[in-house]
């Protein structure tokens, strides 16, 4: 009997600790406005609504509008949505920065590869391609020429600032 008793006592308790007072006024515009917190400065009509925590107390019942948030100090709930904004816009700033590094040293790695290539191409030492069946062939003048132009394009594109 002692059992039954201690357990409709800690259901009575636990229930009565799930509910919370919500505040409902109307402010001079004629908008209703439901809170946690009594209504600041003038108020026509207040009335406290018992809501059960597990609502989230933001929503107007059957508006689907948000109850806009009262002056005063912030909530935990709001500092901890806050702080976690702050670590998410952290983390994506810092991914940014590490692609910016990242295609920074990619840049810097082809325009040493270009420069290199432009190099070897302007010594006048004989430069061989593969062609179209996969043979060995020289280039000659006219074509070590236009290679010169297309290398020092990629050297102009890769080395210079863009702007």
């Amino acid at each position: 009997m002692l059992r039954i008793l201690s357990l409709i006592v800690l259901a009575l308790c636990a229930t009565t600790s799930a509910y919370c007072e919500v505040y409902k006024w109307v402010d001079p515009d004629g908008t209703v406005h439901y809170s946690d917190q009594p209504a600041p400065g003038t108020i026509k009509e207040e009335q406290t609504l018992g809501i059960k925590s597990g609502t989230s107390g933001t929503e107007a019942p059957g508006t689907g509008k948000a109850a806009p948030k009262p002056a005063g100090p912030k909530t935990y709930i709001e500092q901890d949505s806050e702080f976690r904004k702050r670590q998410v816009e952290a983390e994506e700033k810092a991914k940014k920065e590490q692609k910016a590094l990242a295609e920074a040293k990619e840049a810097q790695q082809n325009c040493e590869r270009a420069r290199s290539s432009l190099e070897s191409l302007q010594t006048g030492q004989r430069v061989t391609v593969y062609n179209d069946k996969g043979e060995r062939a020289y280039l000659d003048d006219n074509a070590r020429a236009q290679e010169i132009a297309n290398t020092q394009k990629a050297v102009d594109f890769w080395c210079n600032p863009k702007k």
